[in-house]
């Protein structure tokens, strides 16, 4: 439950709310109470896991419409909270244009899947200039991939669909700042 200090509504919630490491079932989020927004989650979580809850923009004040933009939970199931981070941009290929609204995958480089077959351990949505943050990640090494997901699935697999790839593993503690160029 996240109180607020004046009443509440959401909006576009299936749309906005980005939870990373992904849930298998998204939870209900509802306005209880007038200013309290209630996550009800429907399965259970990972032990030993960091997960970040983004409402980012889901959140608004009933009043005046404000959007409460940078709005993050973060909770363990384990004993400590991670704490390492990869930040970059996202760049249409095509244009040199920043690339908005653009997932960014991470994908553990022990996992069999990819891209096109199996969702991110992380992921996180580029803002308005193309730029990135993956926070609370685990000491690991990743493969990173951007996507403009046209069916919210988190895996490259429509047509329509522009990806970007990385050509080497990630590790967020020696990693710089990453640039991904977006291609269909």
């Amino acid at each position: 439950v996240l109180h607020f200090n004046e009443p509440v509504k959401l909006d576009q919630v299936r749309k906005r709310l980005l939870i990373s490491p992904p849930l298998a079932i998204q939870p209900d989020v509802a306005v209880s109470r007038a200013s309290d927004v209630t996550i009800t989650l429907k399965a259970p979580l990972q032990v030993n896991t960091t997960y970040t809850f983004n409402l980012g923009g889901c959140v608004m004040d009933l009043s005046e419409g404000n959007r409460v933009e940078d709005l993050t939970y973060v909770v363990s199931t384990g004993g400590h909270i991670d704490s390492l981070a990869i930040h970059g941009e996202v760049i249409e290929a095509s244009t040199g244009l920043p690339a908005p609204d653009a997932m960014v995958l991470l994908h553990s480089i022990a996992d069999t899947g990819d891209v096109r077959t199996t969702p991110p351990a992380y992921f996180a949505r580029t803002d308005a200039s193309g730029k990135f943050s993956l926070t609370h990640l685990r000491n690991a090494h990743y493969q990173i991939n951007a996507l403009l997901d046209k069916n919210t699935n988190y895996r490259f697999d429509l047509p329509n669909e522009e990806v970007a790839f990385s050509d080497h593993a990630v590790y967020p503690e020696d990693t710089g700042s990453v640039r991904l160029l977006l291609f269909r």
